[in-house]
């Protein structure tokens, strides 16, 4: 809408110098500049009107007035043709038609005010999308940033716990405690480790036990052959 009435007012201003000129001068190639500009003003007014969106009253009174105003400012170059046909001076035709473009001027000001208006609402509009699509990024990357340490702080935990736990248990058997409880709840590389604390830890429960029966049977074999030599002697 800015864009139309913009090139409108331009188009106006000149057919006005074209008015101008053709009133001090006279020449046939001014006047159909003049009309080649209201022409072009009649176009963008039909444009302006076809422009998706809502018209207000401004604007329809300010295209019907636009119109009215380019037919009577044509109406006005006849009446200077014929002025001049007649002899009129150049003040006597200024006189009679000086200000006939004021409507038309304060025709496109009325639409360019509101064009301004709906394109700063416009741009209003977008800046605050912009600021709260901005604060809606930021809130979601500092909540990706705390899942991220969070989950982090998961992870460190379910890896550094078990492998403290079997860092005790191999302690544990080290200093020869056999009686350590081994608990495997997972099967990654740290369930992995503790199967083998723990396989390890009944192979050598099994080892000692079977070392203890060893010498508990030596043992009773040693008290027996000393019983039979001393029934002998």
């Amino acid at each position: 809408k800015y864009s139309a009435a913009f090139e409108g007012k331009a188009d106006l201003g000149e057919g006005i110098q074209m008015f101008e000129n053709y009133v001090l001068r006279g020449a046939d190639d001014y006047r159909n500049k003049f009309l080649a500009d209201m022409a072009a003003i009649d176009r963008i007014a039909e444009r302006y009107a076809e422009i998706p969106g809502d018209i207000g009253e401004i604007e329809k009174s300010a295209l019907q007035h636009i119109k009215e105003s380019t037919n009577a400012y044509r109406a006005a170059m006849k009446m200077v043709v014929s002025m001049k046909m007649m002899g009129s001076t150049i003040e006597e035709i200024d006189t009679m038609h000086k200000g006939a473009d004021a409507p038309l001027r304060k025709a496109f000001d009325a639409l360019l005010a509101v064009a301004k208006q709906e394109e700063d609402a416009t741009s209003q509009s977008i800046t605050s999308t912009v600021t709260d699509s901005k604060r809606t990024i930021a809130i979601i990357g500092i909540l990706a940033a705390l899942v991220s340490v969070l989950l982090a702080w998961v992870s460190t935990i379910r890896i550094t716990r078990p492998l403290k736990e079997a860092a005790v248990l191999a302690s544990a058997v080290a200093k020869g405690d056999l009686t350590q409880h081994i608990k495997v709840t997972s099967g990654d590389e740290v369930g992995l480790l503790l199967q083998s604390l723990k396989d390890m830890n009944e192979g050598l429960t099994g080892i000692v036990t079977e070392v203890r029966g060893t010498t508990d049977s030596i043992g009773t074999a040693s008290r027996e052959i000393a019983q039979g030599n001393a029934d002998l002697s």
